[in-house]
């Protein structure tokens, strides 16, 4: 077992902390996750102690999926084989792991839906590459039904002409037990693919440029119009009349035929100038002159035919069943091309080609298989070995997957671990309390996921707090409104109720009865004394003797409660009358 380390720091002394040795990584079976997770000692090395994982509680588990609860938590695996797993009774269901299953033919049956008994003539599934095999009256013989593109008793021939595309009317043609092809050409083409047409036109006919005007031609010229035309399709569209035409006119896109250049359009024709210049624009080398401007006219008959470059029948060693001849241009010597038999290299396949095994391409720990129709071959690698050529120790043996993770091998040496759920990381090493049993209320999970620790941290949404956001924010405590106002809470703030004299957001502001109860610029307290002096309280005002007040003025004091005022004793007016006066 791979024990994932995490260190930390327990006060004046160190430790560390590993997986649970029991049932990593924190202490649940079948690899499932504590929602609340602390530690206890498992021993002492070296007097620094080491401690593991455990849950807090037995029950405090979240339990991956094909796992349920038992006789504890998660601890029994859920059994996905029934009699309705896998298509058929010739199966044998198994578990492979959590949530995993697997079905395989059972002992005496084989096919690819485990079809045949032993006694059976397709038993050892002789049909390749997704052939159907189908057994005689008797069972003694068969006979595969091939995929699209294979041939052969036992489909074991990849048809050469399935990817083969051929033009012009052209017919394919395997060579070589299927391993090329290439396409039978009508006289007037050639190449591999017979695209390329065997009458090419070097220079114009005539050394003039013709007015093109477009409403002159009726049906006689006769006309065509191609995207990408060129002087061979304007060509091989006369060629395709009888009697054919003998005069082509091309302008951009257009080709007009006729019999005499003078038929084309019946109008004026210019010495060669610039809108002549204008190239094809199926192929750049050849002129077609300027859309509806000017058009050049070439001679039907002033052409050239490319000579079979496979007359010589020894060309390509065709002779001795070593390659075939395939005609092409004249203009790219040496004017045709050669399909070789896997078994033959070279210019005309005349230098014999070693076995696609001899050169031991599997090594010591592959066996080569060679494919005789291609001359290619395959590598059965031995176990614990993998690659195309069995050249990498196989990365999953022992399995690199932690915490029930499965290890599938990559061509390149290298693996893949499908985590259970819950897990990720290239070796499933890494949990995310934030994605297995998110703690966080009313709020954003957040966590740096330091393998198998269940660290998290939660940023609250507005009107919550605590450590998991679960707790309705008081915004009335402690109390934001002064003066022993009223504070009214609601879910994400408060308002406040003020008392008598009292103004602002928080009750924060006390209101100057002297200026309120001002009139006419005479203060309430100068009625009588215009040298009385006003002083405000909360919801109350008074006054203190001028220097011209009678010393013997008595105000009334009411001695009225603090709470009747509305304000502490400590702030209650040494004089009032009826809460105001002077």
């Amino acid at each position: 077992m791979l024990f994932l380390l995490i260190f930390l720091t327990i006060p004046r002394i160190s430790a560390t902390i590993i997986e649970n040795i029991a049932n990593p990584p924190h202490g649940c079976p079948n690899y499932g996750l504590c929602t609340d997770v602390t530690y206890s000692l498992y021993s002492t090395l070296d007097d620094v102690p080491i401690y593991e994982y455990e849950c807090a509680a037995t029950t405090d588990c979240v339990c991956v999926n094909g796992t349920t609860n038992g006789t504890s938590t998660c601890d029994v695996v859920t059994n996905l084989c029934t009699s309705t797993t896998c298509p058929n009774s010739n199966y044998t269901c198994s578990m492979t792991g959590i949530n995993a299953y697997n079905c395989s033919c059972s002992t005496g049956y084989s096919g690819s839906s485990c079809e045949f008994d032993s006694a059976s003539a397709c038993a050892a599934s002789p049909c390749q590459n997704g052939g159907t095999c189908a057994e005689s009256a008797s069972a003694s013989s068969y006979t595969c039904t091939c995929s699209s593109g294979y041939s052969g008793t036992n489909c074991e021939i990849k048809n050469a002409c399935a990817s083969m595309w051929c033009a012009n009317g052209a017919t394919c043609v395997a060579l070589f037990n299927q391993s090329t092809a290439f396409c039978d050409c009508a006289d007037t083409w050639q190449g591999i693919h017979c695209d390329l047409t065997t009458v090419t036109i070097s220079t114009p006919s005539y050394d003039k440029c013709w007015h093109f005007d477009n409403t002159l031609l009726t049906d006689y010229p006769l006309k065509f119009s191609d995207s990408q035309m060129t002087v061979e399709k304007c060509q091989t569209y006369a060629r395709s009349f009888t009697p054919q035409y003998t005069v082509l006119t091309l302008c951009g896109t257009w080709c007009a035929v006729s019999m005499e250049d003078t038929d084309v359009f019946n109008n004026t024709a210019w010495n060669s100038d610039g809108g002549c210049s204008a190239t094809c624009a199926g192929n750049s080398s050849e002129k077609c002159g300027a859309y509806w401007n000017r058009g050049v006219t070439y001679d039907v008959a002033a052409d050239v035919i490319d000579p079979d470059g496979c007359t010589n029948t020894s060309r390509c060693s065709a002779n001795l069943n070593q390659g075939a001849c395939i005609d092409g241009r004249s203009s790219k010597p040496p004017g045709y091309l050669c399909a070789c038999s896997p078994w033959f290299i070279g210019t005309d396949c005349a230098t014999p080609k070693a076995s696609a095994c001899d050169s031991a391409p599997c090594g010591d720990y592959g066996t080569c298989v060679l494919n005789t129709q291609m001359n290619t071959y395959t590598c059965n690698c031995t176990d614990g070995y993998v690659g195309n050529q069995c050249q990498y120790a196989n990365p999953c043996s022992p399995n690199p997957c932690l915490h029930g993770g499965t290890c599938s091998t990559n061509s390149s040496g290298t693996f893949t671990c499908a985590c259970l759920e819950f897990y990720y990381g290239t070796t499933c090493d890494t949990v995310n309390r934030c994605v297995y049993n998110n703690p966080c209320v009313h709020g954003n999970c957040s966590t740096d996921p330091d393998l198998t620790s269940p660290n998290y941290t939660c940023t609250c949404s507005y009107g919550w707090n605590n450590t998991n956001c679960d707790t309705e924010i008081n915004y009335c405590d402690p109390a934001p409104c002064k003066y022993n106002s009223t504070c009214n809470a609601f879910f994400g703030g408060y308002n406040c109720t003020c008392l008598a004299g009292l103004e602002g957001d928080n009750c924060e502001t006390i209101i100057d009865q002297c200026k309120t109860h001002t009139v006419n610029g005479v203060g309430p307290c100068n009625t009588k004394d215009s040298l009385a002096n006003c002083t405000t309280g909360i919801n109350y005002f008074n006054s203190s003797t001028g220097p011209t007040s009678s010393q013997g003025a008595t105000l009334h004091d009411l001695d009225l409660p603090a709470t009747i005022l509305g304000i502490s004793p400590l702030v209650r007016p040494n004089f009032a009358f009826s809460l105001f006066g002077c």
